[in-house]
């Protein structure tokens, strides 16, 4: 009697853990899918593969006053992927843990 309620309550978990797991997979594939599609659309403008120009004389760096450039790299987003592992970290630890200690 107590094996089989342990078998179900590890049975539950491991679906909980399944469907968790499947969600952020889909999420993670599917967020990077829709940051991908304006990245040559801003970069090139239309003119990707297409003689832009240039060849012309070098121009100097110019000093901006110790500004880093701007990338175009999202932090915001670096940053959540970072708080969603870590979070789902911590909760695949705390649905495996054991609860008979």
């Amino acid at each position: 009697m107590v094996r089989s309620h342990i078998t179900r309550q590890g049975t539950e978990k491991m679906k909980k853990l399944l469907i968790f797991t499947m969600i952020m997979a889909v999420l993670a594939v599917t967020a990077t899918a829709a940051f991908a599609q304006s990245s040559t659309q801003g970069t090139y403008a239309g003119l990707a593969g297409a003689d832009q120009g240039g060849g012309g004389t070098v121009a100097a760096a110019t000093d901006n006053g110790g500004t880093l450039p701007f990338t175009g790299f999202q932090l915001g987003i670096a940053a959540a992927l970072g708080v969603a592992l870590a979070s789902s970290g911590f909760a695949l630890r705390r649905v495996t843990r054991n609860s008979d200690v």
